[in-house]
């Protein structure tokens, strides 16, 4: 469509000046963000035109569907200017849409919003509608989703100053924000006085140094808790050592723990960079969710195949649910081979240690979201961004805890991005029962996987054919408004664990490839067929992405054997692709690119990237949510959104991880696996967003430790 039309169109958004409207009447100012649906109108040509293009619903937005930003103190003024009749012929009742699937938040998310409604419901609608009548000839039925005053804002800072002073005659509300101060004080008591100990215990143990004052850090360090006599308690006692936990983070090992360790140091590398493209597909997400000035470049995005490589570019997920099915058959098998048996104890104490070694630093963001983020900013749409994180995650937070989320409360998400964590929670314990089965019953190895292989294949098939899907998960621009939060595809095709299975299958059987080759002594860089299929693998993969298009681009009928046969494809090649390419990794395939992979400045990067993960989404409402007109998005913008939000989150992750991931991990393996000489020999790698790790002795028990001693 050219641009000369969409000027015709009413503008999807259009906000009046927030701030000048709460300053402008310092007595009861009220600004409201209202969504309006336009009424069919088949007299009013443009009609025609918005309802034309808003029926391609793949790749437009919803032009009939607008949001108003108003100073209903302004609205009222204008409106006050005509007798009650003609006010009325600005009023258009309530209609049913065309669309069934019509969607806005429920009033319950945002505080008070029920009385907005019920208050403004009028008057918004007529001062929307006086807009639309003059302009183009159009009416709309207007409803108010949540307002803000500025007496509000005074009555929140007389409250938030009341905080210290009389923490016991607040509301429950309130309670959870001393409740996230404490903690964090907390925390930071914690880190100076181990930070304290661990200082003096380095200066009475000088002496035994010798060399530079770094080169005795280093030592002591790596040593210091290994010596004999070391208790527990020393050992609690500089878990918070933040100079110590800086060394772990930052510092290799002097010797690895074994050759897997070797062979798989391009994982901190994948981490890092899936984690680069994970945030870059989220600044996109929103600031298509933000008020747009120029909604087009979205909707021309979409009509192009090479930003397909963004669209269907949420498939790159599916690699971290490789790596950790990966490493997970590695480490069970080398644990599997020194013990020569897997109990049921074992498998339940790697559920409970996996579940404590995530929960820590998780449960921090959960209480900030729901605490004091909706304090960070203000502006139109801030409640928006922030508001629903605070209810949801006062509400939800128990999906999050027990690692559902991904099936439960998916409309109303805390952290919207731990889906993640829940699916790969279920997953590692769906494979580690599979792994630990096939080790105890030899014979059945490969008909288990065969089973596996073909419900991981047929499952996304029957979903995509009973619900009439795609053949890829689509990203409408409508469901952006809402982060996808009632998309059905979103809900039960990218997100559930059965629908994830495959990849996850595809990194187990690599994991334990890598071991049957690894004992025949393969020489993978030789062996021109793997070669082959190593290197073609990469490029189709960026196939597989660019395919997207045509599901964009054309609509076929539904349901279809054909588009079934393609989402069960899609869904598990990319895993299947990427456990060729870390296997090749493995072996020394790739010359300058595994080189690269291998570098050492990815090791603390791709140890903070959990952290990053939870944290990421905070650092992008902060840092974009305070706009207060529609925003003119380009590649730029983009560009610069994703780096600064990386560069932040580096650092917040960062952070979290000295003073709560690490030092949590050390009290974990203290209480654990205890012996001296083994506390500080494990690395904390965890894979991004709780995938098993290197040397995190997820699958390990006492007795492992005991014959690494």
């Amino acid at each position: 469509m050219s641009f000369g039309v969409r000027v015709k169109m009413p503008p999807l958004y259009l906000y009046d000046d927030y701030d000048r409207c709460l300053d402008e009447f310092p007595e009861r100012a009220t600004y409201c963000l209202v969504d309006s649906w336009i009424a069919p109108n088949d007299t009013v040509p443009l009609w025609s035109v918005i309802e034309q293009f808003s029926a391609d619903r793949k790749r437009s937005f919803r032009h009939d569907r607008l949001q108003r930003g108003l100073c209903m103190n302004r609205c009222h003024q204008l409106l006050t200017r005509f007798d009650p009749r003609t006010q009325m012929k600005y009023f258009r009742a309530r209609f049913e849409p065309n669309d069934s699937q019509e969607i806005t938040f429920d009033p319950n998310t945002f505080r008070g919003a029920l009385d907005w409604r019920n208050r403004y419901r009028r008057l918004a609608n007529q001062c929307v509608n006086y807009e639309l009548k003059r302009q183009y000839s159009l009416m709309a039925y207007t409803t108010v989703e949540y307002c803000t005053t500025n007496r509000a804002q005074t009555d929140r800072d007389v409250r938030v100053s009341a905080v210290v002073a009389a923490p016991e005659a607040l509301g429950d509300a309130d309670k959870i924000d001393v409740t996230f101060l404490f903690v964090f004080g907390t925390l930071l008591t914690l880190t100076l006085l181990s930070t304290g100990y661990d200082c003096y215990r380095y200066r009475q143990a000088r002496p035994h140094h010798g060399g530079t004052i770094a080169d005795g850090l280093r030592d002591y360090y790596r040593s210091g808790m290994e010596r004999p006599g070391v208790s527990r308690v020393t050992v609690l006692l500089v878990a918070f050592s933040l100079p110590r936990n800086w060394h772990l983070l930052t510092t290799a090992r002097r010797k690895a723990s074994s050759t897997a360790t070797k062979d798989l140091r391009f994982i901190q590398s994948v981490r890092f960079l899936v984690m680069y493209l994970v945030i870059t597909g989220h600044s996109m997400l929103f600031n298509c969710i933000f008020p747009l000035q120029n909604p087009q470049y979205v909707e021309l995005n979409y009509r192009r195949v090479i930003t397909m490589l963004i669209f269907n570019g949420i498939t790159v997920v599916q690699t971290y649910f490789t790596v950790s099915g990966f490493l997970l058959a590695v480490h069970f098998v080398d644990f599997a081979e020194k013990q020569r048996r897997f109990r049921c104890w074992d498998y339940l104490q790697s559920i409970v240690y996996r579940f404590l070694r995530l929960t820590p630093v998780y449960a921090f963001m959960l209480l900030l979201d729901a605490s004091w983020l909706i304090r960070l900013q203000d502006g139109p749409i801030w409640k928006r961004v922030a508001e629903t994180e605070r209810t949801y995650c006062r509400t939800n937070w128990w999906a999050n805890v027990l690692y559902v989320n991904n099936y439960v409360t998916v409309s109303e998400p805390c952290l919207q991005q731990t889906w993640y964590l829940a699916t790969d929670f279920q997953l590692f314990a769906i494979g580690l029962a599979i792994l630990a089965l096939t080790w105890r019953y030899p014979k059945l190895l490969k008909p288990l996987l065969a089973v596996a292989v073909l419900g991981a294949l047929l499952i996304p098939a029957i979903v995509t054919y009973v619900n009439r899907f795609e053949g890829v998960v689509i990203l409408r621009p409508e469901a952006l408004k809402y982060v996808l939060w009632y998309d059905p595809m979103y809900r039960k095709m990218y997100i559930p664990t059965h629908t994830n299975f495959g990849s996850y299958l595809a990194g187990l059987i690599a994991g334990l490839l890598y071991h049957r080759l690894k004992r025949a002594n393969f020489d993978a860089g030789r062996h021109r067929g793997f070669c082959t299929l190593w290197y073609v693998s990469l490029p189709t993969a960026i196939v597989l992405l660019l395919s997207a298009y045509i599901f964009y681009a054309y609509d076929f009928e539904k349901p279809a054997l054909w588009i079934a046969a393609y989402a069960a494809l899609a869904k598990n090649l990319w895993g299947a692709l990427f456990g060729v390419l870390f296997v090749g990794l493995a072996f020394g395939v790739g010359g300058l690119l595994r080189t690269a992979l291998n570098n050492s400045i990815f090791r603390p990067l791709g140890k903070v990237t959990y952290c990053v993960f939870l944290c990421h989404l905070f650092v992008i409402r902060v840092t974009l949510g305070n706009i207060r007109q529609p925003i003119y998005v380009s590649d730029m913008r983009i560009l610069v959104s994703t780096s600064s939000t990386l560069v932040l989150a580096y650092i917040m992750g960062t952070l979290m991880c000295l003073l709560i991931e690490i030092p949590f991990s050390n009290v974990q393996k203290t209480l654990f696996f205890y012996k001296p000489e083994n506390i500080y020999k494990e690395e904390i790698q965890l894979v991004c967003n709780g995938c098993a790790n290197e040397s995190n002795p997820t699958v390990k028990n006492t007795k492992e430790m005991a014959q690494e001693s």
